[in-house]
């Protein structure tokens, strides 16, 4: 069960033609470990399907989110302002901006505020560095942790795919780093319009890990980015009653 962190880490990726309008599409990402020299795949991709007013994010596996809600995928809706948690068994909890805030003022402190402490010891510096990454202008960013001297993420990053964020590039009342798991520099992403398009990790200079990106620029079927029509939805209240009740 992986956390919805790690979707978020992998919040970058790239396309086969310059995005000149709003970028819609499938992108697949698959992270990986060095080992012995060899690139060693995660058991578990990771899909964005991004159209211009929704972003679903699916797993082969599921995740957990503030470390305690699981769910099979995200289905954000930009003009709903919502979340829909895919929580399995035909349901689906559906979740509103001021929702989000209040469960991880119920559940999440705990993760917030590791969050919270992660975020602050990272250093973000542009190198300067400037070179085509897959067709695409891309800037090399580096991103320290001050508690892990021996570590660093080299991250090249582009201005030139347009998402639609929606909701997620909204003020919130909480820090959204305690729901993404503070370890992404969102404020290049939803501020100053930055999308990643190469990750990888090192370790006393060795690269560790990082992440294979597949990106296919398509209309994305409607269906796709709609819930099934024998899926129930529920509030986060009767969704907390249901797991209260089946825990006794």
């Amino acid at each position: 069960m992986k956390k919805i962190s790690v979707a978020f880490v992998l919040f970058f990726g790239l396309a086969f033609n310059h995005a000149e309008a709003q970028f819609e599409g499938k992108i697949q990402f698959q992270d990986y470990e060095i080992k012995s020299g060899e690139k060693v795949k995660d058991n578990d991709a990771f899909i964005m399907y991004v159209t211009s007013d929704r972003i679903l994010l699916q797993g082969d596996q599921g995740y957990k989110v503030g470390g305690t809600l699981e769910t099979e995928g995200i289905l954000v809706r930009h003009k709903e302002k919502d979340f829909v948690f895919l929580t399995g068994k035909k349901q689906a909890m559906q979740i509103t901006k001021s929702g989000i805030t209040s469960f991880m003022n119920m559940f999440g402190n705990d993760a917030k505020g590791k969050a919270e402490s992660a975020e602050s010891n990272l250093k973000i510096k542009n190198t300067g560095e400037n070179k085509q990454v897959n067709g695409y202008d891309a800037e090399k960013f580096i991103i320290t942790d001050t508690e892990k001297p021996d570590e660093r993420s080299e991250v090249w990053m582009t201005k030139g795919l347009d998402i639609n964020w929606g909701i997620l590039a909204e003020s919130w009342d909480t820090n959204m780093d305690g729901f993404t798991g503070g370890n992404l520099p969102l404020n290049l992403i939803f501020d100053e319009g930055y999308f990643p398009i190469k990750w990888e990790q090192f370790k006393n200079g060795k690269q560790i890990s990082g992440a294979d990106v597949e990106v296919t620029s398509t209309d994305i079927a409607r269906s796709k980015v709609e819930l099934p029509s024998d899926v129930k939805v529920v509030s986060l209240q009767d969704y907390l009653f249901q797991q209260m009740r089946n825990n006794n």
